[in-house]
């Protein structure tokens, strides 16, 4: 769940989520510094249904599909079956994440029983107009509560970045697409650390990006930012565990 949208745009309320991490910061040893966010259900969110997107494109080409319902739950299966085979979209052992997108989609339309969709000549066609409908408004919105307390901590004079699973696109094209680019001082991504949360390499590379922005904004003879300075807003929901620590995950 989330915060009701019109608590989590109050100030009120980002304050006491900023009360919370500035508390738990205190018990690691240090003031909090750094605030980072996850992408997708936290800053992102989807505004039509996923299966929807898909089916769409099928019918586009007035090919046979099956209802929204269905499609999505061929993409779960397809997305689980090729995340296992191909980890972290496929970072290690693919030449781009696009790469990834297609060995899934493919295998979310098998699944799907729209075999006509996937003939040499076809497949390019549906498969570019589903990826190119993830980089567009007419999928994404802003989280409202997100949004708001992206804003609120950069308020507040802290260093905000995005700490994430996900790949450099989401960062690159979804985030400016939806003005949330604005209020970020860096990005870390699974993708490019080439390992996925809770891995502290993710952490790691989050910490460096961190203290480097905190000597830009705040004069170089600031201290690195330590464990209990930076923390990962996963959620908005319960405001004892929104704010994690950024190493202890």
């Amino acid at each position: 769940g989330t915060l009701p949208t019109d608590c989590a745009a109050s100030p009120i309320v980002c304050d006491t989520h900023m009360k919370h991490a500035a508390a738990a910061a205190a018990r690691d040893g240090g003031a909090l510094r750094c605030l980072t966010f996850e992408i997708t259900s936290t800053l992102v969110c989807m505004s039509v249904p996923l299966g929807r997107v898909y089916g769409e494109a099928v019918r586009h080409y007035k090919l046979p599909c099956p209802d929204d319902d269905t499609m999505k739950a061929a993409f779960k299966s397809a997305y689980g079956k090729t995340n296992a085979e191909l980890p972290n979209f496929g970072a290690a052992s693919l030449a781009n994440e696009r790469e990834w997108w297609r060995a899934m989609i493919r295998s979310t339309l098998d699944q799907a029983g729209c075999t006509e969709a996937l003939d040499d000549e076809t497949f390019p066609l549906v498969f570019q107009r589903i990826y190119s409908s993830f980089a567009s408004p007419d999928v994404w919105a802003p989280c409202p509560e997100g949004a708001s307390a992206m804003r609120h901590a950069k308020e507040r004079g802290l260093v905000v970045g995005v700490c994430s699973n996900v790949y450099p696109r989401y960062v690159d094209q979804n985030l400016p697409l939806l003005g949330l680019h604005r209020d970020l001082d860096f990005a870390a991504t699974s993708y490019e650390a080439g390992a996925l949360k809770p891995s502290r390499d993710v952490f790691d590379a989050a910490a460096r990006k961190a203290s480097h922005v905190n000597r830009l904004l705040h004069g170089r003879t600031q201290p690195d930012v330590a464990p209990g300075q930076a923390h990962t807003v996963h959620t908005l929901t319960p405001l004892t565990h929104a704010h994690r620590a950024l190493f202890f995950e």
